[in-house]
């Protein structure tokens, strides 16, 4: 969802191809480099990152209506991403169990974490704590 009414949303499909939508129906629709997986919303600076098949994340500025740099991840596939609200972090989950935030103000990584790692060393409640400050979303 682009707007807190559902007045503006944007659907990711299946063929590469992303619409954005309005009250009033389909308002444009774009394609993407490679097959996305999943997207998420940045309302701060108007980004909408699309991740996929391969190890960019692609950003589209939907105030400019273009394709920004993309941010260039370790890993070979991404499953996941999201932006939290309180500290706009982008963070993104890898085919690998790989963990990457990214910071979209100096447009750097912030911080890897390798969960997979972790989880064969039995460290995992302070991964779940590291998640849970991740993704942790205000309730209304």
């Amino acid at each position: 969802m682009l707007s807190d009414d559902y007045s503006k949303c944007v659907f990711l499909h299946c063929d590469r191809y992303i619409e954005l939508h309005a009250q009033f129906g389909k308002y444009y629709k774009f394609r993407v480099p490679k097959f996305g997986r999943d997207l998420a919303y940045n309302p701060v600076n108007c980004d909408l990152y699309v991740v996929g098949a391969g190890s960019d994340v692609h950003r589209l500025n939907l105030e400019q209506g273009r394709f920004l740099q993309p941010f260039t991840t370790q890993s070979l596939g991404l499953n996941v991403c999201k932006v939290n609200p309180e500290h706009q972090l982008m963070v993104c989950g890898s085919n690998e169990g790989r963990i990457e935030a990214w910071d979209p103000r100096s447009r750097q990584r912030a911080a890897t974490l390798d969960s997979a790692f972790s989880l064969i060393q039995g460290k995992i409640f302070w991964f779940i704590n590291l998640l849970l400050l991740f993704f942790r979303q205000k309730r209304y």
